[in-house]
């Protein structure tokens, strides 16, 4: 769906040995990915991502979805050039074994509730730079970066890595991570909040 995708569902897909990209969501709004498994070819260090929204989405949802062993489980970008993505709700979703679990580079609103982030190779959660990003993150499990392999500690194998924006970690686990837990690298990150961890 490169193009207008307004109120779609993809509902319980299995997609396996994932080459490229698995979902990719052009632009629009009431989009819900329910279900089902969403797997790579267990490359971690490849391009291959599992789900992919491109820009100007709103109302999307990703609930009790598996993505596991691709380049990157989950990209919200602006890559599409028209505008940032609005709001995206991810619930009870697994990422496991990606080189990165969910990549943020756009300015969304991202909510994630009750999901497991798991031996990611660089980075389970990551915001990166120039991004004025809202993460809301409660009740999730960040786990394990780094099993694999972690062949640079200085920056990688880390659980969440905030580069700019703001966020709000609230009863979330993170812990057994070869590089850093929470890894909130420079002063552009403002208002954040970190309640019971």
């Amino acid at each position: 769906m490169t193009g207008v995708a307004d109120i779609n569902i993809i509902r319980d897909v299995v997609m396996w040995e994932i080459r490229g990209t698995g979902t990719e969501i052009g632009y629009g709004s009431e989009v819900r990915i329910l279900g089902g498994r969403i797997i790579g070819a267990n490359v971690r260090f490849d391009e291959n991502i599992g789900i992919h929204y491109r820009g100007n989405n709103g109302g999307v949802h990703v609930e009790n979805t598996d993505v596991i062993g691709l380049g990157i489980g989950m990209l919200i970008d602006n890559s599409n050039g028209a505008r940032s993505n609005r709001e995206i709700f991810i619930s009870q979703a697994t990422f496991d074994s990606d080189g990165q679990g969910l990549v943020v580079r756009d300015s969304s609103y991202v909510s994630i509730i009750g999901i497991w982030v798991v031996s990611s190779t660089i980075h389970q959660v990551f915001v990166d730079y120039n991004s004025t990003a809202v993460l809301s993150i409660s009740g999730e499990t960040i786990f394990n970066g780094g099993v694999y392999e972690c062949r640079n500690v200085s920056n990688r194998c880390n659980g969440i890595t905030i580069n700019s924006g703001s966020f709000i970690l609230n009863g979330v686990e993170v812990r057994n991570n070869h590089g850093r837990g929470i890894w909130v690298t420079n002063k552009s990150v403002r208002q954040f909040q970190i309640i019971s961890c």
